[in-house]
């Protein structure tokens, strides 16, 4: 137990929280594109959004829809759909105060609750909400700033106090990248934040600056790029591990080899790939998906 007290002490020390100021929520100008599964046979691929707003004790609110299609799968194959169903549903109502908080009242309740609070620093142990389940308790491990939109954006990552698949991402002004009303990853069922675009700021536009480049790189080439299928590494020194990051810093995929990388299951955009070399030297490259 001293151990782990002891690396998270260390964590914290070399962390840095990022240095921009807090970046609201611009919540009619933007649309957020997600995914949701739940024991691999069921899908959703909705957009949310805010549809108008509402008066709520004298207070202006904003009204949270999600639109799109669910899909449901056959048991033991769970590629060959069954069914679908459009999806069109009233979420509930959403208000940013002026203490970095956004409240939401969700559908049919009459109390609101905090959906997140950006009042904390690295150590922190906080209680993330989570949709239909309890408040989850997760301890903020590191933060760094990203460019996303256009927008400068401090960005946390957490790790949950119980055991998860996924541990959450926190964006000022985005959310959670498990969507804007999270559903965190847990056992067999989760939810990704796909894409987050608001007005001249479409998905494949967007800007994330993941990692600095060390001072140690080196040099490597990855080709093709933009690539489909796969992508292969060159580089004048030997290379020992790969990482692919998404823009909102999850890890989609490692690798020990240099050639014949598979990429086809990835998503089209942009990824940050992460190459070590045998003396532990790291350097970052964008690679594009098609």
């Amino acid at each position: 137990m001293k151990t782990k007290f002891l690396f998270l002490a260390l964590l914290f020390t070399f962390q840095t929280k990022a240095q921009v100021p807090y970046v609201s929520f611009d919540l009619e100008s933007s649309v957020w594109s997600e995914f949701f599964y739940s024991n691999f046979f069921y899908n959703e691929y909705i957009d949310v959004g805010v549809d108008g707003d509402t008066i709520i004790d004298n207070q202006t609110w904003q009204k949270l829809h999600k639109q799109g299609m669910a899909y449901y799968y056959s048991s033991p194959n769970q590629y060959e759909i069954t069914d679908s169903m459009v999806i069109d549903e009233y979420l509930g109502a959403l208000r940013e105060n002026d203490q970095k908080q956004l409240l939401y009242l969700p559908n049919g309740q009459t109390e609101p609750s905090i959906m997140y609070d950006f009042n904390f620093e690295i150590g922190d142990t906080i209680e993330l909400m989570d949709y239909g389940v309890s408040p989850l308790s997760a301890i903020v491990l590191s933060g760094d700033t990203v460019e996303l939109c256009g927008v400068l954006r401090n960005r946390y990552f957490l790790q949950f106090v119980d055991p998860a698949i996924t541990n959450p991402i926190l964006i000022e002004g985005i959310g959670s990248a498990s969507g804007l009303v999270p559903r965190f990853e847990l056992f067999e069922s989760g939810g990704y934040l796909q894409c987050y675009s608001r007005v001249n700021c479409a998905c494949g536009e967007q800007l994330v600056n993941v990692f600095e480049r060390p001072e140690q790189g080196f040099e490597f080439t990855i080709f093709p790029n933009p690539a489909n299928d796969a992508i292969r590494l060159e580089s004048d020194t030997e290379l020992v591990r790969l990482e692919i990051y998404d823009g909102f810093g999850r890890l989609v995929l490692n690798s020990t080899s240099q050639s014949d990388i598979d990429i086809s299951k990835l998503n089209q955009g942009v990824y940050f790939c992460k190459v070590k070399d045998v003396i532990g030297n790291v350097s970052i490259r964008k690679v594009v998906k098609e």
